[in-house]
């Protein structure tokens, strides 16, 4: 009987030491596989990255706002120059990734003149400032859908713009920005800064700075469309385009896809399409234009099937613009 003993305990050693290298084995692929994951993880992160964070705008970009000073024409020097500004939960020209989490953020818009001496290059100006330097008749209006503010005199700065952007879907804001000639008749005496921040979230805001700037008036009317893309790769390379209509004067605008290369983001569409005239229908979009109220029309198309496409391509057959 003890020899059984013994030789029973020998047994329930050996299946003892079995299944701990069992477990050994399962608890290792577990984590191989868990470090695999990871990894394949990080670089689908790292891709992301480096396509930019899905929160961008026409005109606003990361960093600081001293390095993104962009201009608004207008013809006219009684006139004030006007443009639609867009923020989107996608980086530009990457309209195939939308974010996949609601983004919150708050809109700011503030006057500013610039300071050279500062680190900053451009500061908030008072109502104390604008009326000691004869600049109380500098306005700059910002419209979103029911509400609209003012800037000029005693409001410098505005903070109030909640915007929501829906997960999953492409989703845009429009922002309508106006600025008094004043801005124009004196381009370096004051400008707007604005700056949207994404709220709870580690996204990055994106700010910049608009200012007037005076456009010579042709002869004639012109107006054309063209895309902004750097054109050192070629577009089968890109997963979206920008492509930006501007011109001087007035008349319409027809901009027409081949639907089985390029599609139209629905943002854009959708701004076309609340311009007071505009037609629309699958590739094609036809909308009035006029230089004293806009100059600049933004417009972002996502691929459909871009292979050995040329950028000449893409401006002669894919995409194609006319005048009249």
């Amino acid at each position: 009987m003890e020899k059984d003993s013994k030789h029973g305990k020998r047994h329930s050693l050996i299946v003892m030491i079995v299944m701990s290298v069992f477990v050994c084995a399962i608890v290792w692929a577990s984590s191989y596989a868990a470090y695999t994951n990871s990894r394949n993880a990080q670089r689908t992160i790292a891709v992301y990255d480096k396509i930019g964070e899905p929160f961008s705008s026409n005109y606003l970009e990361r960093g600081y706002s001293r390095d993104n000073v962009k201009s608004i024409f207008v013809n006219n020097p009684a006139l004030g120059p006007s443009a639609l500004l867009t923020v989107s939960n996608y980086a530009q020209g990457l309209q195939i990734n939308p974010s996949q989490t609601v983004i919150n953020y708050v809109l700011s818009a503030r006057l500013v003149r610039y300071d050279p001496s500062t680190v900053e290059k451009y500061v908030p100006v008072t109502p104390q400032y604008l009326s000691d330097n004869s600049l109380d008749d500098f306005t700059a209006t910002i419209i979103k859908g029911e509400t609209s503010i003012t800037l000029g005199g005693n409001t410098v700065s505005y903070n109030g713009f909640a915007g929501t952007l829906a997960p999953n879907v492409l989703s845009s804001d429009t922002y309508s920005v106006h600025l008094s000639n004043h801005f124009v008749n004196r381009p370096d005496a004051l400008f707007l800064e604005i700056t949207a921040t994404p709220q709870g979230s580690t996204l990055s805001p994106i700010t910049g700075i608009l200012k007037g700037e005076l456009r010579a008036q042709d002869a004639s009317n012109r107006w054309t469309g063209a895309f902004s893309d750097a054109k050192l790769s070629l577009p089968n390379t890109y997963d979206g385009f920008n492509y930006i209509v501007t011109g001087t004067g007035q008349g319409v605008c027809t901009v027409t896809w081949d639907t089985t290369k390029v599609d139209i983001s629905d943002e854009s569409f959708i701004a076309i399409m609340e311009i007071s005239g505009a037609t629309g229908s699958n590739g094609t979009l036809t909308f009035p234009v006029n230089s004293n109220d806009v100059m600049r029309y933004d417009l972002q198309f996502y691929k459909v099937n871009i292979t050995s496409e040329t950028w000449f391509d893409m401006e002669d057959s894919v995409v194609a613009f006319t005048f009249a």
